[in-house]
């Protein structure tokens, strides 16, 4: 083992004596761009590029797009004739159609998204977009114009995605994105059976404001979530609209409410819910998310 740590130590340390007269650069320990690595029964070198990693926000402008790769479920993403042999169970998403631009600028190898938060497929985000990381592993060029990159990409995806606000960060950027819990701001479009009372629905929305929602997992997520009850707290909910059988209700939220269960009561596993304190069967026609709020939230104990 010592001998081991001695020949490492030594072999690192006349490479980069080398490295340094050839190149003229300084050599950052600490936090370096470039690796080089090398494999000893080989005898050979490689080299690998520090990811880089870039933050923004992404708006998501049509229904039916998924935020990251979905693999087709019949055949794990191997090619089948059920998603005509793509591996796909979804063509396009957010994450691929912001990478394919950002790997043309940076020649890297593959990008993966990481958002604050995601929105259902059938779920529009609007406003001032969701808040992302997009880490390129493996990038040979790092000095990129943003501002070019996100006319491209903005350019390329047309009534699909746009995003703003691009810069660069650090991989410290990505934990807080995924430990963040923003408030967010919906615009539900929901439909009745039959013709919904507007003014009880009106209050049945004043009176959910500052209400501690209980919600277990819903059924359609349950299955690949933990199944436990989240406490959310509802901060304004208002009705934009009302018109027989059809209501338009602006709700601010904590982060990770559920809107669709709010609205349905999925079988009784969220309390309270429109469906339940209206005593109308109502069900989420369209569901945008119209702002994501800055600020961390926090659970409440009851």
């Amino acid at each position: 083992k010592e001998t081991t740590q001695s020949l490492r130590y030594q072999f690192n340390k006349e490479f980069n004596k080398i490295f340094k007269e050839i190149s003229q650069k300084q050599i950052d320990y600490r936090d370096p761009d470039i690796f080089f690595l090398y494999d000893q029964a080989k005898g050979s070198f490689s080299l690998r590029a520090k990811p880089l990693y870039i933050y923004g926000r992404y708006r998501k402008l049509k229904r039916g797009l998924p935020q990251t790769h979905w693999d087709c479920k019949a055949c794990q993403g191997k090619g089948c004739p059920k998603c005509n042999y793509t591996g796909k169970k979804y063509q396009e998403s957010v994450e691929e159609l912001i990478a394919n631009p950002v790997l043309k600028f940076t020649k890297g190898e593959k990008a993966f998204l990481h958002g604050s938060g995601r929105e259902d497929v059938d779920v529009r985000m609007l406003g001032n977009g969701r808040p992302f990381v997009l880490e390129v592993a493996n990038p040979k060029i790092r000095n990129i114009n943003l501002q070019g990159l996100e006319k491209e990409i903005n350019q390329k995806n047309k009534n699909k995605i746009e995003v703003l606000k691009l810069e660069f960060t650090e991989k410290s950027k990505i934990a807080f994105l995924k430990s963040a819990a923003f408030p967010k701001v919906y615009l539900v479009k929901v439909l009745a059976p039959k013709e919904i009372d507007c003014l009880k629905l009106k209050s049945v929305l004043k009176n959910l404001e500052a209400k501690i929602i209980f919600q277990k997992t819903p059924k359609r997520v349950v299955h690949r979530r933990p199944n436990l009850v989240r406490k959310r707290r509802i901060f304004k909910a208002e009705l934009k609209s009302c018109s027989q059988k059809e209501a338009l209700i602006e709700i601010e939220a904590e982060s990770g409410l559920y809107i669709k269960e709010l609205v349905n009561g999925d079988q009784g596993r969220t309390e309270p819910s429109l469906s339940k304190l209206t005593g109308i069967p109502l069900e989420v026609k369209e569901l945008d998310v119209i702002e994501i709020k800055n600020g961390q939230n926090r659970e409440f104990q009851t």
